[in-house]
């Protein structure tokens, strides 16, 4: 996607997976020149720019603090399924590689 790689000031980006739920937006995109990050939309990520860009992993026992973290600050509002479900997934699936 042009839209998001411009975002990150590089020529491009690899979406390996999008997450979607009531407008909010997360991708995980890998920049090839960089380490892989997951990037947080309020909106369409071709007409929004991303407000909060998260590592990819962390341990089983972060899921809390991966939960406190995004109902705060720039993700303030992001629906508690899709903050579940990434806590989940970089706690649980993620963390496990």
């Amino acid at each position: 996607m042009k839209q998001v790689a411009r975002q990150i000031d590089i020529q491009s980006v690899e979406v390996l997976e999008s997450y979607y739920y009531k407008g909010w937006y997360i991708l995980y995109v890998d920049p090839k020149t960089s380490d892989e990050a997951f990037l947080f939309y309020k909106g369409d990520p071709v007409s929004h720019s991303y407000l909060l860009a998260w590592p990819d992993a962390f341990s089983e026992n972060d899921q809390r603090y991966v939960m406190r973290t995004l109902s705060r600050g720039k993700t303030k509002g992001i629906p508690r399924p899709l903050a579940e479900c990434f806590a989940w997934h970089v706690t649980k699936v993620e963390g496990q590689k």
